[in-house]
């Protein structure tokens, strides 16, 4: 009996053991992929028109960190990151992230999701908006962590 509990025992050790040393950075490493296939950087007009119409004056997009990323399964939802610069804000990780919900070619919305975005923004959340949408919707996220990786770099 107590040979069969140390096999038990064993047998949990080994299978923690290589959950932690074989698996999980198996799985880490699969996030990261998916995460750096996703980024994309966005065009110049679009950050021109967040940085003209979006953004409160004195404040700045850091347009060489930007990326967007569209949201899996509505390709007419994007999420916007980019790193915020201007007054008191001198660190590194000041990212706003907003969502952008195109309705045709020739037309957007973009409303802050974060609380950087919203501090820095000169609208409001947008009723019309799904309201659904936060950090944790399918892309956004992935946005914040893009804009991250590259000032990390």
């Amino acid at each position: 009996m107590l040979s069969y509990i140390n096999n038990r025992k064993w047998l949990a050790l080994f299978t923690c053991i290589f959950f932690m040393l074989i698996a999980y950075p198996l799985s880490m490493a699969k996030q990261l992929k998916q995460n750096t296939t996703t980024c994309l950087d966005p065009e110049i007009s679009l950050l021109a028109l967040v940085q003209s119409e979006i953004i409160k004056p004195n404040y700045l997009i850091d347009q060489t960190s930007a990326s967007i990323v569209r949201a899996p399964g509505n390709p007419a939802i994007h999420f916007l990151a980019a790193e915020l610069q201007g007054f008191k804000l001198d660190g590194i990780g000041e990212i706003g992230l907003w969502a952008i919900w195109q309705q045709s070619s020739h037309s957007a919305i973009i409303s802050p999701i974060n609380q950087f975005a919203h501090a820095y923004s000169q609208i409001d959340h947008r009723e019309d908006m799904d309201a659904s949408l936060n950090f944790y919707s399918p892309g956004a996220k992935q946005a914040w962590v893009c804009v991250y990786q590259k000032l990390q770099r």
